[in-house]
Formats: structure tokens, sequence, C-alpha cells
């Protein structure tokens, strides 16, 4: 089972080779959707690497805060003088997901790249994702065919 990607211009793929089902086939996908969606998540980790790096840059500025406010802080009361009921709980920023819903292409051109070729197969020179992987199973070898005399 060989499927391979050929990069063609205007964002398209040629996708060609043979499925688990030893059929070949070839076909042309459209990769614009596909890509947008790499390069959106790559923007998103190029953004987690400039908060890290600005927070390294902060963290000497941060401890000396963190110092001064030490200095200046009022003394602890005693624990007898105070009853809590309920401990606080610090709010987080939700997030929402984002999800985008793949077109026929899009699946195709993510199942090759995480190396799922046996969930496509041929169907009238068309790759499909099929439910679950297939495993083929080849035919048994027809039994050896003994010429027989009649009449001897």
């Amino acid at each position: 089972m060989t499927l391979t990607k050929t990069p063609l211009t205007g964002d398209q793929v040629l996708i060609d080779g043979t499925d688990v089902r030893n059929q070949f086939g070839s076909m042309i996908v459209d990769s614009s959707q596909w890509e947008g969606i790499k390069r959106h998540a790559q923007f998103h980790e190029a953004l987690e690497l400039v908060d890290a790096a600005i927070e390294t840059l902060v963290a000497p500025i941060q401890a000396a805060m963190d110092a001064a406010n030490e200095i200046g802080k009022a003394p602890e009361l005693d624990p007898l003088l105070y009853y809590v009921e309920r401990e606080g709980v610090e709010g987080t920023e939700s997030v929402r997901p984002i999800v985008s819903k793949l077109n026929p292409d899009s699946v195709i051109l993510r199942a090759l790249e995480e190396g799922l070729h046996n969930r496509l197969i041929w169907v009238n020179d068309r790759l499909v994702l099929t439910a679950a992987p297939v495993s083929y199973v080849s035919a048994p070898p027809a039994p050896p065919v003994t010429p027989t005399s009649f009449g001897d």
C-alpha cells in the first residue's frame, strides 16, 4: 500500500498510488482548507513562544516586585482570630474551542499526513475514508488444475 502526494500549483495536490486493497488510482484534491488550518495552528504555537519569551524577560522584574511586596506586607493575623468558611478560588479565563469541519479533500490530506493510509480506499477513482481501518486479506491461491483423461 503506497499513497503519495505531489504538490501542484494553485493549492492543489496530486494523490496517487495503491490502497490497502491493492487498487490503484489517482486524483487531484484542493489543499487550501487543510493548509489554512495548519497555518492557523502554527500561528497559535508561535504566539505561545512569544508569551514564553516575554515571561522569561519579565521574570527578574516580577521577582523584584514580589520581594518589595514581601517587605511591605502587613503581619499575618493569628488564625484563631478568624474562621474561613470557604476558601477562595482563583478565576480562570474560559477558552472556547475552535472547531473546523473538514471538507472531503482536507479529510484525505489529514489522513495521509497522520499515516492513516489504512482508512483510505479507492472507489470510482476517488479516495474515500472508511469508518474503521481496513485490513486487506488476499484471496487464497486457487488449487492447481490437474489434467484428467477421459475414456482411456
